[in-house]
């Protein structure tokens, strides 16, 4: 397991002084790159060797959200390895070690060169050490998109959305849901699910419909094929 101690700082948070989602997944993707850097397997390693970690699912149960300046401490491992694919938890907590939030997700490494899936290589394997999984039902995955939505609002992808990957982050896939929900929304869960990455100069269309219990958010390209599916549940 690895530990990432943190303060919720002012530029992290919402009108109510919670900590806002994006903030939430930016901590996780922090916690497992400073792991994969402390372990040899980060950036320089995974450029050298044409590589590349893209998460392609997130399911987040949220007890409480951290507050203005609230010190957290962010906990992550992962709990599988089957072929490209990698299985990680992710817990937050406060000083007292009551826990705030907890989160599985699902990651694929990627061929940079080809576009393709790639097996684990073996160093990379020996520099994780498993540990068991949260013992959660975070349902299935695969969620259906309501292709019937309406659309609510478009933008193109800036330099600014683009990470080491040359894609847009998948944080700011969530930042751009956000701007559909109501601002006093705090969800209990939270699911997402990328389907395609968007490169800058492209157009992403956000599409928001009714789901049982919350809100779904779909951001598509202009020929309606999705790029992330975001739902939000109370």
């Amino acid at each position: 397991m690895y530990k990432m101690r943190g303060r919720i700082r002012y530029s992290e948070i919402d009108r109510q002084a919670n900590l806002t989602i994006p903030a939430l997944i930016n901590y996780f993707q922090d916690c497992c790159t400073f792991q994969a850097e402390d372990l040899g397997v980060g950036l320089s390693y995974l450029k050298e060797n044409n590589l590349g970690w893209f998460v392609t699912s997130w399911w987040i149960h949220i007890e409480k959200l951290p507050q203005m300046g609230d010190e957290v401490l962010v906990k992550t491992w992962p709990h599988d390895f089957k072929g490209c694919l990698g299985y990680r938890n992710f817990v937050i907590e406060d000083m007292q070690g009551n826990r705030l939030v907890e989160a599985e997700s699902l990651w694929v490494l990627m061929n940079i060169k080809d576009g393709g899936p790639a097996r684990l290589p073996k160093e990379m394997k020996d520099a994780y050490l498993l540990s068991p999984a949260l013992d959660r039902d975070w349902g299935g995955r695969k969620h259906k998109a309501d292709m019937d939505a309406p659309e609510v609002y478009r933008f193109e992808v800036q330099g600014l959305h683009i990470d080491t990957n040359g894609h847009m982050n998948n944080e700011k896939y969530v930042a751009a849901a956000q701007e559909l929900m109501p601002g006093d929304l705090i969800p209990v869960d939270l699911y997402v699910e990328y389907k395609k990455s968007a490169l800058k100069g492209e157009t992403v269309i956000c599409r928001r419909s009714e789901i049982d219990g919350g809100v779904q958010i779909s951001l598509c390209d202009e020929e309606n094929n999705i790029y992330a599916l975001v739902e939000y549940k109370r």
